[in-house]
């Protein structure tokens, strides 16, 4: 019988199911929504998805709300000339352990134009197992060490997933998903369906999958972040107090609101703790906020990650104890909450099921960011976990 090594990898279309445009993504997100906010990264690259879908021909999704804003309508120009595929993977049975036979691994994968994230639906309960783990070593309750979100829980779940036959058979079916996955983007590279890099981008990879990722080949430096949520429910309460505030900072110190330009890319880029190219800059303020000075110069600003994550929020430091940054990062919020419900309106009428104490926006801070972290807290963000956003060198690199 031949080893797992030496077994011949499945193609993507043998473990995946696409997820259907012609259906929308309504339904499918309201069956995800039961994982957010653990899931957060991959419910924001499904919107990306049915957003870009809109703007493709032949694919025109309009908007069923006659009085749809001119604001929301702005955010969802994002065309794309080949709409970045959404799976649902088959449900891979575990027969690596005799006594995980019934257990089986589901994975949800959206690859983009520029990056792919998976999320497996038994991550959350793999973790609950490192954190009683940690806490059993480090004597500490089950909730501090949840919340400590530290290097602790990932030791410990790197430790489990050696012995235990079901954490093994998970990061088993990983491994075989993510090598088809690789394979898979091989192909669409030389076929033209994806521009030629040396690497293949992996959004918002959790501790636990990273052995998975180091198993396939070179890993870049990456970054290592702190996922932090906001409920729909709980800005729509804020929005109130922070239009108001808008409106008394213009009043008051002259600053006005509005989106970043391209006039702004390399200002962003020189002051942001992550290089970020040009091109991806462009990205990052097409769903914007900043405020300018009465000469025009922006300063304070807050752009969009291409998962609809907060991206490179900034003060300038003569304009800081202001609360410009709190507002810039609740209006920005505010504005991918809008722009994800006008998609869902148009794509099935499950939507409704996605509560607004489901639906959330979401932020990444470097790990060693601390100011930024409590800066968060104060502006009622809450912590959910650590994700990496890594590169994986292929053979094409070469």
């Amino acid at each position: 019988m031949p080893s797992e090594s030496s077994k011949p990898i499945p193609h993507v279309e043998e473990l995946l199911v696409p997820v259907s445009p012609e259906r929308g993504y309504a339904d499918y997100l309201a069956k995800l929504a039961e994982f957010l906010p653990h899931s957060i990264s991959q419910f924001g690259l499904v919107l990306t998805t049915a957003a870009e879908l809109r703007q493709t021909p032949g694919k025109q999704i309009r908007s069923k709300d006659p009085n749809q804003s001119e604001e929301t309508a702005s955010l969802t120009g994002l065309l794309c000339p080949r709409p970045p595929p959404h799976y649902l993977s088959i449900e891979m049975p575990i027969t690596t352990a005799a006594e995980a036979g019934s257990v089986k691994t589901l994975i949800d994968v959206t690859i983009s134009g520029h990056a792919v994230t998976f999320f497996p639906r038994c991550e959350e309960d793999l973790m609950k197992a490192a954190i009683d783990e940690a806490a059993k070593i480090e004597q500490l309750d089950a909730s501090k060490a949840a919340d400590s979100a530290t290097e602790t829980n990932a030791a410990c779940y790197l430790k489990k997933a050696t012995a235990d036959p079901v954490i093994v058979a998970h990061n088993q079916n990983v491994r075989i998903l993510l090598s088809s996955i690789v394979e898979y983007l091989g192909e669409l590279r030389a076929g033209g369906g994806r521009e030629n890099s040396q690497h293949e981008m992996f959004y918002c990879v959790n501790d636990v999958w990273m052995p998975a990722l180091r198993s396939l080949g070179n890993l870049t430096k990456g970054t290592r972040a702190v996922k932090f949520v906001m409920t729909e429910k709980k800005l729509l309460e804020n929005e109130a107090a922070v239009v108001q505030d808008c409106e008394r900072i213009e009043r008051e110190e002259g600053l006005v609101l509005g989106p970043m330009e391209e006039r702004d890319i390399q200002q962003m880029i020189n002051v942001n703790a992550v290089p970020y190219s040009e091109h991806y800059g462009r990205h990052i303020i097409k769903t914007s906020q900043c405020f300018r000075s009465k000469s025009g110069e922006m300063v304070a600003w807050a752009g969009s990650h291409e998962d609809f994550s907060v991206a490179a929020l900034h003060v300038l430091p003569a304009y800081r104890k202001m609360g410009l940054g709190r507002l810039v990062l609740m209006r920005l919020a505010l504005a991918h909450m809008r722009l994800a419900r006008s998609i869902l309106d148009t794509l099935g009428a499950d939507a409704k099921s996605i509560s607004s104490e489901t639906l959330m926006a979401h932020a990444d801070c470097i790990d060693d960011n601390h100011p930024t972290m409590v800066f968060m807290e104060r502006c009622g963000w809450t912590r959910v976990g650590i994700h990496n956003w890594i590169g994986l060198l292929t053979s094409s690199a070469n």
